[in-house]
């Protein structure tokens, strides 16, 4: 009930969030965060299977395949061993209560009208998924086909975008179309 909760941090009490506490109790691990109304579950799968390719101790974590508190706590008990690097699936709703957040590198995929039952309006849902940006030290890069998240970035002032398209140079020597992955 939001009355109750609203009522609750109205006389003191904290609200935080799974995401947050876990984020508390992190070592040294690397953190690529994902973003987007579509496309999150895809990139991060992709990037922790680069990862754990690259360095054999990755996970997928957040929205998709491990929760974050399981992660640390199995790390915490000695089950498994601290990943070096965590991609992170993040919604919007897990944004909004995300203070803590400082991941490395961030990506978003792409933004279109999804949950406005929710927001406020169209820029209030971008907004959410833009407050990424603001959390991230490293680089951030954007799928330079989203028109909606182009129009709003150009409105936005961040020198630490990057913006991919498969007609980059260093995304083209790649040879995308006999990829097995569908799509481009």
């Amino acid at each position: 009930n939001t009355n109750l909760i609203e009522s609750a941090i109205s006389g003191g009490a904290f609200l935080t969030s799974e995401l947050s506490l876990a984020f508390s109790c992190l070592s040294n691990e690397k953190i690529v965060a994902v973003t987007g109304s579509v496309g999150k579950s895809t990139c991060t799968a992709l990037l922790a299977e680069a990862f754990e390719a690259v360095d054999g101790n990755s996970l997928a974590v957040g929205n998709i395949r491990h929760s974050w508190a399981d992660y640390v706590m199995d790390v915490r008990e000695k089950k498994i061993k601290a990943a070096t690097w965590l991609s992170l699936e993040l919604s919007s709703y897990q944004l909004e209560n995300f203070e803590n957040l400082k991941a490395d590198h961030s990506v978003l995929t792409f933004f279109t009208a999804n949950h406005l039952e929710r927001y406020k309006s169209l820029v209030h849902y971008y907004s959410t998924k833009w407050s990424l940006v603001e959390k991230t030290t490293g680089s951030v890069f954007v799928n330079a086909k989203s028109s909606d998240l182009f129009e709003f970035s150009n409105k936005r002032a961040n020198a630490n975008l990057t913006w991919i398209s498969p007609k980059d140079p260093s995304v083209a020597v790649h040879d995308l179309k006999s990829s097995t992955l569908l799509g481009e």
